[in-house]
C-alpha cells in the first residue's frame, strides 16, 4: 500500500538562495508534506518562496534572520485547506484539513527558546478551536520530554514549566508521541551542541485514533553540507496511486503521439485526475469501515454482483419457451397491412411527428445539430 509522507526538518535557516533551491529540490523527491521550522522567511519573500517551490504552502513568517515556520504540499494527493491559523510571530501555522477524505487538524511549531509555558497554552487553544478530534502537531518543540532517554551529557534540566505544560496539553487533546512508543528503549537526538551535547528536540505528536494508521516513523540521519537538523518523516497508510512514474510515462508517450510535448502541467493533470478516482475508504451495511483498497474492490464487486442478481426469477425456462412459441395464443399477431406498413422508408409526415415529440435543447445526432435547428428547417430541401 502506498502512502503520504510528512517529512519535519529544522533547517537553521534558508534565507540563501542556493541553499533554498536545493532543499526544495530535496524535499520535493522525499515527502508529500514538508514542515520546515527556524526557516528565515518573511512574508515578503513568501510570494518567491511559493513559486520556488511549485505548489501550494502556508508560511508563518518573522525575519530573515531567525524563526518562521512552513507547510508545503506536493500535488501528489488530494487534499482540502478548510481553514487556518498563521502566527505572525513565525512559531505556528495550523491549519484544518482533509487529506483524502479524512479531517485532521495539522499544527506545525517552532517553540520558544525560553521557558514559556504560555506558548504550549496558545497552541492547545489554537487546536482546539477546529474541533477536529485527529490531530497531528510536528516540529521543533524545543524543550526535552524525557531527560533521561531523550538527552546525553546534560547537566541541567531546562525549561520545567513549558515541559509541565506539554504534559498536560499531550493529555488534555489525547496526544500521543508515536516515535517513543515505537521505540522506547532507543537513544536518538535531533539537535547536537558544544561539549557533545544532544537532545531529542523534535517530535511527532498524534491523537490515538491515527496511530493505527502510521506505518513507520524513522529518523532521518543524512548528512547535510548545510547542517541542518536531523528531520523525522512520518508515512501514514492513506490510498493514493500506487505508481506516478508509469502515469508521468504514460502522459508523456500519450501527448508525444498525439503532436503536444508532454509538459508537467499534463503530468500532473493526469496525476489529479487519478487521486479523484480513488476510493479511500468504504463503509458497509454495518457501518464498519474499511481502506484496504483489495477489500474495497471485492466489495464493490459483490455489492454489483448482488445488485444484477435476481434472488426470485419471475421468467423461468419454462415461462420463456411457452412465451416464444410459434402458436401462443396470448400474443396477437400484426395483420398483413400492419407489416406492409412498417416496411419501405419513412415518410416526411412520420418524421416530422417524431420531431416534434422531441425535447428542446437535445442534440439527436451526432452532428451536434440542436431539435430546434431541424424544426426550424424540416419544410425546406436541402
Amino acid at each position: 500500500m502506498s502512502t503520504i509522507t510528512i517529512g519535519s526538518v529544522n533547517c537553521r535557516g534558508l534565507s540563501e538562495t542556493v541553499k533554498r533551491i536545493d532543499k526544495f529540490t530535496k524535499y520535493k523527491d522525499l515527502y508529500d508534506i514538508i514542515i520546515l521550522v527556524d526557516t528565515h522567511s518573511t512574508s515578503e519573500k513568501e510570494k518567491q518562496w511559493l513559486h520556488e517551490w511549485g505548489y501550494v504552502g502556508k508560511f508563518s513568517s518573522f525575519s530573515s534572520k531567525s524563526r518562521g515556520v512552513a507547510v508545503l504540499f506536493r500535488n501528489t494527493f488530494e487534499f482540502k485547506i478548510h481553514g487556518e491559523t498563521i502566527d505572525l510571530s513565525g512559531n505556528f501555522v495550523i491549519l484544518d484539513i482533509t487529506i483524502q477524505d479524512y479531517r485532521i487538524t495539522l499544527a506545525a511549531i517552532y517553540g520558544p527558546n525560553n521557558d514559556e509555558p504560555a506558548f504550549f497554552d496558545n497552541i492547545k487553544n489554537k487546536i482546539s478551536h477546529f474541533g477536529n478530534s485527529s490531530i497531528v502537531v510536528v516540529g521543533d518543540w524545543n524543550v526535552v520530554q524525557d531527560y533521561e532517554m531523550d538527552t546525553l551529557y546534560y547537566r541541567n534540566e531546562n525549561n520545567p514549566q513549558s515541559k509541565a505544560k506539554i504534559h498536560e496539553v499531550m493529555h488534555d487533546l489525547d496526544l500521543l508521541d508515536i516515535w517513543r512508543l515505537q521505540h522506547p528503549f532507543e537513544k536518538r537526538y535531533s539537535w547536537r551542541g558544544p561539549n557533545r551535547k544532544q537532545s531529542r528536540l523534535d517530535y511527532f505528536m498524534i491523537t490515538s485514533d491515527i496511530e493505527a494508521f502510521i506505518k513507520k516513523l524513522v529518523e532521518n540521519n543524512l548528512p547535510s553540507v548545510h547542517q541542518e537538523r536531523e528531520g523525522l518523516e512520518l508515512e501514514l497508510k492513506v490510498i493514493r496511486e500506487k505508481n506516478v512514474k508509469g502515469i508521468i510515462t504514460r502522459a508523456k508517450a500519450r501527448w508525444q503521439v498525439e503532436g503536444e510535448k508532454g509538459s508537467n502541467y499534463f503530468c500532473n493533470l493526469e496525476k489529479k485526475h487519478y487521486t479523484e478516482k480513488i476510493i479511500p475508504k468504504l463503509i458497509l451495511e454495518d457501518e464498519s469501515e474499511i481502506m484496504d483498497p483489495c477489500i474495497i474492490r471485492n466489495e464493490q464487486k459483490q455489492f454489483y454482483k448482488k445488485l444484477y442478481t435476481s434472488s426470485n426469477p419471475l421468467l423461468l425456462e419454462t415461462h420463456r419457451s411457452t412465451f416464444l412459441q410459434h402458436d401462443n395464443p396470448f400474443i396477437t399477431k400484426p395483420i398483413e397491412e400492419e407489416v406492409e406498413s412498417c416496411e419501405g422508408p419513412l415518410s416526411v409526415q412520420e418524421c416530422l411527428s417524431s420531431l416534434k415529440h422531441m425535447k428542446n435543447s437535445k442534440s439527436p445526432g451526432i452532428d451536434g445539430f440542436t431539435v430546434e435547428f431541424y424544426k426550424f428547417l424540416y419544410d425546406r430541401k436541402i
